[in-house]
């Protein structure tokens, strides 16, 4: 995916986070759904 996009659209910076001892599914997905609202819509937790 990371070489499609960037030769797709090679303006856009990527950012990857590694998230150690978490699983892929859901449960995780959801614990950390605010680091990409949060970049999308720029508004920290609680304001």
């Amino acid at each position: 995916m990371d070489s499609i996009l960037t030769r797709q659209h090679p303006e856009v910076k990527l950012l990857y986070k590694v998230f150690k001892g978490d699983a892929h599914n859901e449960y995780f997905w959801a614990k950390r759904l605010d680091i990409p609202l949060i970049y999308l819509f720029g508004k920290e937790k609680g304001n």
